[in-house]
């Protein structure tokens, strides 16, 4: 089907390049960005990244969570109807039982349900036989904060016994050779209109 448009006489003639000419510029200088506010709800209206390359441990820490340095971040929702889609990927050794979860400020979220005396987590492994093994886990979480302040997310680790070593970024043996390699932990946030 051509497409027609009325020429100056009032009869029809078919859309060309001839009919439109072509524009010797476009001149934005007047131009305004959209308001996120106006963006329809699944829109990403912003993105906040942490990454965490050097190697930390920590030993004989039972019952005890531990932040992950580095692997922190804010970001401030524009709308308290704004969710916030995070993923994250964690490389992890342990000669123990080692576990991870994702923190909105000081609140524990996208964990398992409590179920008697089990550690409430969102990604882990029992115990690592082999001492040059390290796996790399992904929190993946869509969270709703009903803010518009300043909102702290970031993950931390546990051992599950006292006397244990846990490792990010690299192996409990930590001798300098090629394949005991460190690795890239991150975190991403992203605020998506609600």
């Amino acid at each position: 089907m051509a497409v027609s448009t009325i020429d100056s006489s009032g009869l029809t003639s078919p859309l060309s390049a001839t009919n439109l000419g072509t524009p010797s510029a476009i001149n934005l200088s007047n131009a305004t960005a959209l308001a996120k506010a106006a963006l329809p709800t699944g829109s990403v209206l912003q993105v906040v990244q942490a990454t965490k390359g050097d190697y930390q441990v920590a030993s004989s820490n039972g019952g005890s969570w531990v932040d992950i340095t580095s692997l922190s971040l804010s970001i401030t929702p524009s709308s308290t109807s704004s969710k916030i889609l995070t993923f994250s990927r964690i490389q992890m050794h342990s000669d123990g039982n080692m576990f991870l979860r994702l923190v909105r400020n000081s609140t524990p979220i996208g964990v398992g349900d409590a179920d008697g005396v089990r550690i409430q987590a969102s990604a882990g492994d029992g115990y690592f036989t082999d001492d040059n093994h390290n796996q790399g886990y992904a929190i993946n979480y869509m969270d709703s904060p009903s803010t518009t302040s300043a909102t702290t997310y970031k993950v931390q680790f546990i051992l599950e016994t006292s006397a244990k070593t846990g490792v990010i970024n690299g192996q409990v043996g930590n001798s300098n050779t090629a394949y005991r390699p460190r690795y890239m932990s991150t975190l991403i946030a992203m605020e998506i209109a609600g």
